[in-house]
């Protein structure tokens, strides 16, 4: 289990830069560190379907969504609209609960209702569930994998401001980048072993 004062300081030691003792502290660290930490976390969650993260729930019918035509069907012909989950960081699936293989989603697009200012879910599947990535905010959940690709992106993110040198954070973009494909990959075999082609990784073939 890591803090987020933890994976903070991994990010600084990427950059060469001092460790802190709080985000709460008086350092161009820190409040550089508290300023960035949102959004990183939420780009670092929303780019794969990470385990710890994954949640499935039942979707909320959206009874008002503003596309309704005249035939009783929804924009692109969908016979469904769901609100999309106010938690939900990236939605990757829609299924069925009686569906005998939830390996496979459904069909289903991610509208934008302009009328109510919402985001909505459509799909032909009633009664739907759906699998998604949670907005989970507390580190002690992150596995260790993740702790390590959170940092990158910190340290991506904090680079610039802490060092001024543009072509470090280029580097820690870049490793991030690597580190997510290589999760990606090793997601596919753990889960598909026999089906998978293993190829080759970019983080693993960068070192």
């Amino acid at each position: 289990m890591a803090t987020q004062v933890e994976i903070i300081n991994l990010a600084l030691g990427h950059i060469a830069q001092a460790p802190i003792s709080a985000t709460s502290e008086a350092s161009i660290a820190a409040e550089t560190a508290a300023r960035v930490w949102d959004t990183a976390r939420k780009e670092a969650l929303s780019g794969h379907d990470w385990a710890f993260g994954t949640v499935v729930a039942t979707l909320t019918p959206s009874s008002n969504f503003a596309t309704l035509t005249a035939s009783g069907t929804y924009a692109g012909d969908w016979s469904y609209a769901y609100t999309y989950p106010g938690n939900c960081l990236a939605l990757w699936k829609v299924y069925s609960e009686s569906k005998s293989n939830k390996a496979i989603s459904d069909d289903f697009r991610v509208l934008h209702d302009a009328t109510n200012s919402q985001k909505v879910i459509v799909s032909n599947t009633p009664s739907a569930l759906g699998e998604y990535t949670f907005d989970l905010t507390d580190p002690t959940f992150y596995d260790a994998r993740f702790v390590s690709v959170l940092s990158y992106r910190l340290a991506a993110a904090m680079a610039m401001p802490l060092t001024g040198d543009p072509n470090l954070g280029i580097t820690m973009m870049k490793i991030f980048t690597d580190m997510m494909g290589e999760a990606e990959r090793m997601s596919a075999l753990e889960n598909n072993p026999d089906k998978v082609n293993e190829g080759t990784s970019a983080f693993v073939d960068a070192r």
